[in-house]
């Protein structure tokens, strides 16, 4: 059988807080922020987390990145609707232009005034 290599590291009381205020900024994830300080496991930036935070602190961190989740997929769902938008108002223009070319072409061709003129009374 391999035994697995443990690591018994002291960490300071300032590392921990430091760690554990960045969690809370919200800015990184748990993972993320193992890799990022090195430390080998979840589980122990878990019991810093149990230590030094309460559970509505731990609350308020949590509703904070569904609140950025849910800011995210507005701005993402925004944003198609602004490309879709953008893209039915070059459809329109496009279109008001051939209409424009297909009266000029059969004024032309056929010499009578198809425009309406502009002082006209109805």
């Amino acid at each position: 059988m391999c035994k697995e290599k443990r690591h018994n590291r002291k960490y300071t009381e300032e590392f921990r807080i430091l760690v554990v205020k960045e969690y809370l900024s919200g800015g990184i994830s748990k993972n993320a922020l193992c890799k990022k300080h090195s430390i080998p496991q979840m589980v122990t930036l878990n019991s810093w987390l149990r230590k030094f935070v309460g559970d509505e602190q731990k609350e308020n961190s949590m509703k904070k990145r569904e609140s950025s989740n849910s800011e995210t997929e507005e701005i993402t769902r925004l944003k198609r609707e602004l490309k879709e938008a953008k893209l039915a108002l070059y459809q329109e223009r496009m279109r008001a232009d051939a209409h424009d070319t297909m009266i000029d072409v059969a004024e032309e061709m056929f010499k009578i005034p198809i425009r309406k003129k502009a002082g006209t009374k109805q």
